[in-house]
C-alpha cells in the first residue's frame, strides 16, 4: 500500500510521536527539512550533527533575529549545533499543536539573556525623552524613543 522508505523504524517513529507534539507523518516531514539543510551529511548519517550556521539556513530561523539564541536553547550541547532530535524538539515546540505553557517555558529560555536599557533625557523643563533599547550579546536589537511630558509646579 504505497509505503515510502524511511530512515526510521516504526518503533522509532512511534517514540518520536510520543515525545513530541507531532504525528509520524510530521516527524518524517521534519526530517526531510533537516536533511535539506545538509543532504551530503544527513543522507549518510541520520544522526548527523549540523553546525549552527547550517541550521540557521532554515527559512524561519534565517529571518528571526533570535535564530542563534533559539539554536543554542534547543541544542543539547548548547553551542547551537543541532542533531535531528534537537531540530525535531525545536520544530515541535513551535508547532500549532504545542500547549501554550510549553511555548512559554521555551520563550523564557530564549529571551532570558536579553537586556532592556532605559535612558531618560531632559529636553526642556517637564519634557523627557525615554529611549528603550533591547540588547542581546551587546548587539542592539531594537530601539524606541518616546517623548513624555510631565507637569511640574502646577498651581491650582
Amino acid at each position: 500500500m504505497g509505503q515510502r522508505s524511511s530512515q526510521f523504524t516504526e518503533e522509532e517513529l512511534q517514540d518520536y510521536q510520543d515525545l513530541t507534539y507531532f504525528t509520524k507523518k510530521e516527524v518524517m516531514h521534519a526530517h526531510m527539512k533537516f536533511k535539506a539543510l545538509a543532504p551530503e551529511k544527513v543522507g549518510h548519517n541520520r544522526n548527523a550533527k549540523l553546525p549552527m550556521n547550517k541550521v540557521l539556513q532554515y527559512p524561519e530561523l534565517r529571518v528571526n533575529p533570535f535564530g542563534d539564541r533559539i539554536c543554542k536553547v534547543f541544542s543539547t550541547s548548547q553551542d547551537g549545533d543541532c542533531t535531528f532530535e534537537d531540530f525535531l524538539d525545536m520544530m515541535s515546540v513551535f508547532s500549532d499543536s504545542t500547549p501554550k505553557s510549553v511555548k512559554a517555558e521555551h520563550a523564557f529560555r530564549i529571551f532570558d539573556s536579553i537586556i532592556v536599557v532605559i535612558t531618560r533625557t531632559t529636553t526642556s523643563p517637564g519634557f523627557y525623552i525615554f529611549t528603550y533599547k533591547l540588547l542581546y550579546e551587546n548587539e542592539l536589537l531594537s530601539s524606541l524613543s518616546i517623548q513624555k511630558m510631565f507637569l511640574t509646579n502646577v498651581i491650582l
